[in-house]
């Protein structure tokens, strides 16, 4: 591959050079960005070398993650922009790798960092086996991110950066829901272990789950978003809830009457 920034799987670019822009090609086979900029899911402004040059950007629109020099920050908050998602500031001549989207993070890959390196995380997160070594220079978190809780004193030394919400779990066998999910008893009874639920959504629970059924089943819930459920179980849930962001309501709250 010619040039050394690429993109790999999962979403996830490569930095390895700080020369040229990203759009339009000179003819020293550099790129570079003016105008106004559209509908892409990754920015990279990194290689804009002034405040002149990062000028001829007009308008930014739809765009998910924007990279931007640290030194030119001023002037880049000053470029229109609609509807743009995350804004990094990445420091002069540092190397960066980025990962965006929803990702399943690992010990061995936070481990397997350059020190000289820093890592940007953008999007949702979860970990489900503790870290105890980061090799990254440091990290750059922003969206959503839950981790074992016996991993925070060493995601603390590392974390450079975090916006959005930063959690802990404390329970065994983590699974994950997203979206809208509705539990019934028959979901809860096929369940062996003991699990800790990870609800990131609109999460309605069956006027058939009782409490005693998840008291057995449910070490732990982590909540970002909400979660519906019979008055009967409203205070177990709130037991379980060890971080919850978001609202918890009865089926009544939330408009839905009596289920079928």
């Amino acid at each position: 591959m010619s040039e050394k920034r690429n993109r790999t799987r999962d979403g996830e670019v490569n930095n390895k050079d700080k020369k040229g822009g990203r759009r339009n090609m000179k003819d020293d086979g550099k790129k570079e960005f003016a105008g106004e900029i559209k509908k892409m899911g990754i920015l990279d402004l990194t290689g804009m070398k002034s405040a002149e040059e990062l000028k001829k950007t007009t308008r930014i629109e739809k765009v998910g993650t924007v990279l931007v020099p640290e030194d030119l920050m001023d002037t880049f908050m000053n470029i229109s922009m609609e509807k743009v998602g995350t804004i990094v500031p990445v420091p002069r001549d540092q190397e960066y790798k980025i990962r965006t989207g929803q990702m399943e993070l690992s010990p061995g890959m936070l481990a397997a960092g350059d020190e000289d390196t820093r890592l940007i995380l953008v999007g949702q997160g979860i970990m489900k086996e503790p870290v105890e070594e980061i090799g990254y220079g440091s990290l750059y978190l922003s969206g959503q991110f839950l981790f074992p809780r016996d991993s925070q004193p060493v995601l603390e030394d590392s974390i450079e950066h975090a916006t959005g919400q930063l959690m802990y779990f404390r329970g065994s066998n983590p699974r994950i829901f997203t979206g809208e999910q509705k539990f019934s008893a028959a979901f809860f009874e096929m369940i062996e272990d003991p699990m800790t639920m990870i609800l990131v959504g609109t999460t309605t629970f069956s006027d058939d789950v009782t409490a005693e059924l998840l008291q057995e089943k449910v070490e732990e819930i982590v909540m970002v978003g909400e979660m519906v459920a019979s008055e009967e179980i409203i205070s177990v849930l709130q037991f379980l809830a060890e971080h919850c962001v978001g609202e918890l309501k009865t089926h009544e709250e939330a408009g839905e009457g009596e289920e079928e």
